[in-house]
């Protein structure tokens, strides 16, 4: 007999789902534990970095506000030096006198080109008491602007050395000056008679002591800022924004710029801020001793993290290989598992249907299965005996060419009503066989797929032909029992009725009854009355 049952049964499936399920579940857990690590990886790592950036930031704010205030220093020292030259005051007090004296020029230009030569000066302009230039070393950049008519007078009113603020001269370039008075004592006594000005231009020494890095950086640079009015006005030239010097000004109120914030702070301190690109940036910030100014030391953020993106990816991608590593070890033991338990289950179903088919091969009732069009799928070796006819010839037929029509029709309405109804029913069914015209008892249900669809119905058949017979026979004989009784009750029931009437007869004679009834005799009692 050929196997009825499916590879794949309802029964399997519901047991390998909750298993498949589970693996899933467990795939999308091990899924998320990447992201998970580069999520802690980054809240982790950034704040440790960023202390890093702000420590470095502030150890550079802190050298370049050390070289600047050195480089002051040293200019200062400079026109002192200069102005407590006796000697050299008294040689510019004697040019003044005499201008004629081609000697004392010398002398004095000399010493301007020494100064230029040793320490950068662009320009130095000897000036007399009312301001007007006298002699000119450099001559490169003469341009004087009332704030440095100012800066000439009050040096030689006060007789101390003056250093005037960064400011753009008319040919575009950045100076600073420094005015040291030309002071003599004689008779009049101690009093200024010149003044003599010392320019940098600071795109020479100061702007590249401000600019250079320590590191190598794509987007670090330093800013001196001061404040002008309320506003923040740039001191030198900006890395991503060319010509800025002492013309970009922004609020000094803004809340995010780290230029700002320096010069409103009272002293050093660390921010994260927004700069003048609206970059996102880490600054480090410090006033600058004997000035007004402040300088900045920034770099965007996304570089300074740039470092955290390359390390997070590394870290992903290993941690993503070993939770691939992981599934795959996963499914393929998963696999290995459903091998096994398929190998079981066939093992089981093997043997189940070793027995199922015995004993259907062995049943003495007709088992089968038809498809949803009524055809044979499967028949045991009795369907085939009372058909007549051998599997191979029956399989793959319907009722009608098996049975006469009127069974056939019968047949197919129940097999439909089935599969209608999808539920069990049991019918009797005569049909003819080899044995003749036979009686069967036949139970039928609905055949289903893994997914539950009726595919199909299958039948079991029993023979109750003789069963049948039997209680046909019983019946009749308890009907002729039946029969039989009603006559001889009535029979008796008449000669009980005549004993009645002779033992009636026999008291109205005055004779005794002849007849001794057991039950109560109404002629007696009649006749007594």
């Amino acid at each position: 007999m050929t196997d009825s049952t499916p590879a794949g049964t309802p029964d399997d499936a519901a047991t390998r789902a909750p298993a498949t399920s589970r693996l899933v579940l467990l795939f999308i857990a091990l899924a998320l534990v990447v992201p998970l690590i580069g999520f802690v990886f980054v809240k982790i790592q950034t704040p440790q970095i960023e202390r890093e950036a702000y420590g470095n930031l502030q150890a550079i704010a802190r050298l370049k506000a050390e070289q600047i205030e050195s480089w002051l220093g040293e200019r200062r020292g400079d026109g002192k030096v200069l102005a407590a030259s006796r000697e050299f005051n008294a040689q510019v007090h004697s040019f003044l006198q005499d201008k004629t004296d081609k000697n004392l020029m010398r002398e004095i230009l000399d010493r301007f080109q020494s100064l230029r030569e040793g320490y950068g000066y662009d320009t130095i302009l000897l000036l007399d008491s009312r301001g007007d230039q006298v002699l000119n070393q450099g001559g490169m950049h003469l341009d004087r602007t009332p704030a440095t008519h100012d800066l000439v007078a009050l040096a030689i009113t006060s007789k101390q050395l003056q250093r005037g603020e960064l400011y753009r001269g008319d040919e575009g370039h950045v100076h600073l000056d420094w005015v040291v008075p030309v002071v003599v004592s004689d008779a009049r006594g101690e009093r200024a008679v010149a003044a003599i000005l010392l320019r940098i231009v600071a795109s020479e020494f100061l702007y590249p002591l401000i600019q250079t890095w320590p590191t190598a950086s794509a987007s670090a640079e330093s800013l001196l800022v001061r404040r002008e009015g309320e506003s923040a006005i740039f001191l030198n030239e900006l890395r991503h924004r060319r010509g800025t010097a002492l013309i970009l000004k922004l609020p000094a109120t803004s809340p995010d710029l780290p230029a700002a914030i320096a010069i409103r702070a009272a002293g050093p301190g660390t921010v994260r801020g927004t700069d003048h690109r609206g970059v996102d940036v880490l600054a480090a910030y410090r006033p600058i001793a004997g000035t007004d100014w402040h300088i900045v030391a920034k770099v965007d953020r996304d570089e300074v993290l740039a470092p955290l993106w390359s390390s997070l990816y590394w870290v992903g991608l290993i941690a993503l290989a070993a939770v691939a590593t992981i599934m795959l070890a996963l499914w393929l033991l998963w696999r290995q598992q459903q091998r096994s338990q398929a190998l079981l289950l066939l093992a089981q179903k093997g043997k189940a249907d070793q027995l199922l088919a015995s004993l259907a091969d062995n049943s003495s009732d007709a088992i089968f299965i038809k498809d949803l069009e009524g055809r044979y799928l499967l028949i045991n070796p009795e369907t085939a005996r009372i058909l007549g006819k051998t599997a191979a010839q029956a399989l793959g037929r319907d009722d009608a060419a098996l049975f006469p029509p009127a069974q056939a029709q019968m047949i197919r309405a129940n097999d439909r009503r089935v599969i209608a109804e999808n539920r069990i029913n049991t019918y009797e069914e005569t049909l003819a066989t080899v044995d003749g015209e036979r009686i069967y008892l036949a139970t039928k249900g609905p055949l289903r797929d893994g997914e539950g669809q009726v595919i199909g119905m299958f039948g079991i058949a029993r023979d109750i032909t003789d069963r049948q017979q039997a209680e046909m026979a019983l019946r009749q004989t308890i009907e002729e029992l039946e029969r039989f009784n009603r006559v001889a009750v009535g029979r008796e029931l008449d000669m009980i009725s005549l004993k009645q009437q002779v033992n009636a007869l026999s008291r109205q004679l005055g004779l005794a009854a002849p007849y001794a009834l057991d039950f109560a005799d109404p002629s007696a009692t009649g006749a007594r009355d």
